[in-house]
C-alpha cells in the first residue's frame, strides 16, 4: 500500500479544529512511499515548518503520541527516512515566546530517534545502518540503533551514529543555556547511555550553563559524561571495541579528557566535584584501568598516561591505576609503560604535588588490590613526592601525614639473574615514611645489576617525625660477583635539622641509623660483602662517619645521653 499527504500545514492539524485558526505562516510537507507509514504533525503558534519524507517500509514518526509537534514560535523540524523501521519523534515548545528550535533527523536503514526541545535549542542527529534489540522495554519499536535527546534552554545537541552493524545507543540530556553535546558513533555495539523518554544517567547529560561534552567511539564501547555546573568540558575519545568510559563533574570550568587508543579493555572513572581542575587519561590498553577523583578543593590537576613500550612489540600489560585528591592546587603526574604496573596516589590536602614514573617489568607504587597499601599518600598539605622507576619488579611506598615535606625514590635495578621459578620476588623495595614535622627531605636511590654482579633483592626504608631532617639512601652492586644483593638500609629521624647519608655496594650489607637528637650527622659508607653497621644518635651536635670495606665487619656508634 502507498500513501502520499503533501499540506500546507499538516495531516493532522487539518483535523484539529480550533488548533488550525491559531497558526501563522506556518508550513507541512509530508511525502510518504513504502508501506505501512505514518506521519503526525501539529504546530501551533506562528512561523513554525515541518517537512516529513519517508520512503521504505514500516517507517513512522512517532512512538503511540504525535510524531512532530511544535508550539510556540520560530521552529523547524525536518525528518527524513529512508530504509525499514525507522522511527522518530520530535517535539519542540517555546509557547513562552522564545523561539530559534531547530531539529534535522536522517536516518537510513533501521533506527529510532526521540527528541524534545524547550527553548532556543539546535538538534541535530544522523544514523545510518544498526541493529540493537530493545523491543522488549519499548513495545512496537525497531531493533536498531537509537538516538534519544532533551534540551532546555538554549542548547546545541549533534549525534551521529553510522555503519552500526550491531547497533548503537546514543543519550543526551541537557538543561540550562549555551550547553553542547556531540555523540559520535561508528562500526560496532556502541552505547552512550541507555536511557529511553526518561532523564538518562548515560550519554552525556548537562545540567548548567556554558557546558561542553564530546563523545567519540569506534568498535563497540560505552561512555557516560555527567556534567553539573557550568563551564566544564569533557572529551572522550575511544577508538576500539570493549572499551568503557565515564566521568561526573560537578562544579565549574573542571576539565576532563579521556583518550583510549587501539586494542580493548580499557576502563576509565574519573570524578570530579571542584572547580577550575582537570583530568586527562590516556590509555592504550592491555588491561589498563584507570580511578581517578578529585574532590572538595579547587585547581587540582591528573595527568596520567598507562600504556605500549616495554621489550617488545606493543606490549602493555596488566598497567592500573588509583588517584584521589581531596584539597586545593593538588597536582599529580603520571605515566606508565610496560608489563605489570600498579600504582596509587592519595593526597588531602592543599598544594602537594606527585611524580611517579614506571617503565619496565612488574613494578609497582603500592598495589590498589590490597587496602593499607599505598603508593604516595600525602594527608598534609604542600608535600612533593617524586617516584622513578627503570627497572623491574619493583615496590616503591611513600607516606607523607604532615606538612612541607620532600619525597624521592629512584628505582633501575634489573632482575638479573633471573632465578628459576615463579613469582619472583621484589627485585627492589622503598619506603619512605613522614609522619610528623615539616620540612623533611628523603631520598633512596636503588640501582644497578647484572647477571655477574647481581643488585636483586635490596630494601630501603626511611621514617621521619622531625623537622628539617636530611635523609639519603643509595643502594647498587657493582664489584661483587652474586645471584642477588639482599643489602638492608634503614634510617629513623625523630629530632630536628639532622643529617643521615647511607651508601651501600655490594651484597648482604646491613645499615641500622637512628637520630632522635637535633643537629647531628651521620656518614655510613659500606662496600664489600656481609658488613654491618648501627649508629644512634639521641644527642645534640654528634658527628659520626663510618667507613666499612671488606667482609663481615661489625660497626657500632652511641653518641648522646
Amino acid at each position: 500500500m502507498k500513501r502520499t499527504i503533501l499540506a500546507s500545514v499538516s495531516a493532522v492539524a487539518l483535523l484539529a479544529g480550533g488548533s488550525a485558526f491559531a497558526q501563522t505562516n506556518n508550513t507541512s510537507t509530508i511525502n510518504q512511499s513504502g508501506t505501512d507509514q505514518q506521519a503526525e504533525v501539529e504546530q501551533y503558534g506562528r512561523n513554525n515548518t515541518s517537512n516529513v519524507t519517508q520512503s521504505g517500509s514500516n517507517n513512522r514518526t512517532n512512538i503511540g503520541d504525535i510524531g512532530v509537534e511544535q508550539r510556540g514560535n520560530d521552529h523547524s523540524s525536518i525528518v527524513n527516512q529512508t530504509g525499514a523501521g525507522g522511527t522518530v519523534r520530535v517535539q519542540q515548545f517555546n509557547e513562552a515566546g522564545v523561539g530559534g528550535n531547530t531539529s534535522l533527523v536522517n536516518q537510513s536503514a533501521n533506527g529510532v530517534v526521540s527528541a524534545k526541545q524547550h527553548g532556543d535549542n539546535d538538534l541535530v542527529v544522523n544514523q545510518d545502518a544498526g541493529r540493537i534489540d530493545y523491543s522488549a522495554s519499548i513495545p512496537g519499536s525497531p531493533t536498531n540503533a537509537m538516538a534519544w535527546v532533551e534540551q532546555h534552554g538554549d542548547n546545541t545537541a549533534n549525534i551521529t551514529q553510522t555503519e552500526t552493524a550491531d547497533g548503537s545507543d546514543a543519550s543526551v540530556y541537557q538543561n540550562g543555556s549555551g550547553n553542547r553535546a556531540t555523540v559520535d558513533q561508528d562500526a560496532g555495539m556502541n552505547d552512550a547511555g541507555d536511557e529511553w523518554n526518561a532523564r538518562g544517567l548515560g550519554g552525556i547529560d548537562q545540567v548548567g550553563d556554558a557546558n561542553e561534552a564530546t563523545i567519540t567511539q569506534r568498535a563497540g564501547s560505552y561512555a557516560d559524561v555527567m556534567q553539573n555546573g557550568d563551564g566544564n568540558s569533557a572529551e572522550v575519545t575511544q577508538q576500539s571495541a570493549g572499551n568503557y568510559a565515564a566521568t561526573s563533574q560537578t562544579g565549574s570550568d573542571n576539565t576532563v579528557d579521556v583518550v583510549q587508543r587501539d586494542q580493548a579493555g580499557g576502563i576509565v572513572t574519573t570524578v570530579q566535584n571542584s572547580d577550575d581542575s582537570s583530568i586527562n587519561v590516556t590509555q592504550t590498553s592491555d588491561n589498563s584501568e584507570a580511578y581517578l577523583e578529585q574532590g572538595a578543593g579547587e585547581g587540582n590537576s591528573i595527568v596520567l598516561t598507562q600504556g605500549r613500550a616495554a621489550g617488545s612489540q606493543f606490549q602493555t600489560n596488566g598497567q592500573e591505576a588509583n588517584i584521589q585528591q581531596y584539597g586545593d592546587d593538588n597536582e599529580v603526574l603520571a605515566s606508565q609503560s610496560g608489563s605489570s604496573g600498579d600504582l596509587d596516589i592519595y593526597q588531602n590536602g592543599d598544594g602537594n604535588y606527585a611524580n611517579t614514573s614506571q617503565s619496565g617489568f612488574d613494578n609497582s607504587i603500592g598495589d590498589s588490590d590490597l587496602n593499607g597499601s599505598v603508593g604516595i599518600d600525602q594527608i598534609g598539605s604542600r608535600n612533593d613526592a617524586f617516584v622513578s622507576q627503570s627497572g623491574q619488579l619493583s615496590t616503591v611506598l611513600i607516606s607523607q601525614v604532615s606538612s612541607d615535606n620532600f619525597a624521592e625514590v629512584n628505582q633501575g635495578v634489573n632482575n638479573a639473574p633471573n632465578p628459576a621459578g615463579s613469582p619472583d620476588p621484589a627485585v627492589a623495595m622503598a619506603s619512605i615514611r613522614q609522619e610528623g614535622g615539616s620540612f623533611n627531605s628523603s631520598t633512596i636511590n636503588q640501582v644497578g645489576g647484572n647477571a655477574t654482579n647481581s643488585a636483586r633483592l635490596m630494601n630501603a626504608v626511611s621514617t621521619q617525625s622531625g623537622n628539617d631532617n636530611v635523609s639519603t639512601i643509595d643502594q647498587t652492586n657493582t664489584s661483587i660477583a652474586s645471584a642477588f644483593s639482599s643489602n638492608l638500609a634503614q634510617v629513623r629521624q625523630s629530632g630536628d635539622n639532622n643529617d643521615s647519608e647511607v651508601r651501600q655496594d655490594g651484597i648482604l650489607l646491613i645499615a641500622d641509623v637512628t637520630q632522635s637528637g637535633s643537629d647531628n650527622t651521620s656518614d655510613l659508607f659500606q662496600t664489600g660483602t656481609q658488613n654491618s653497621a648501627t649508629v644512634v644518635q639521641s644527642g645534640s651536635f654528634d658527628t659520626s662517619i663510618i667507613n666499612q670495606s671488606g667482609a663481615n665487619n661489625t660497626a657500632s656508634v652511641r653518641q648522646g645521653n
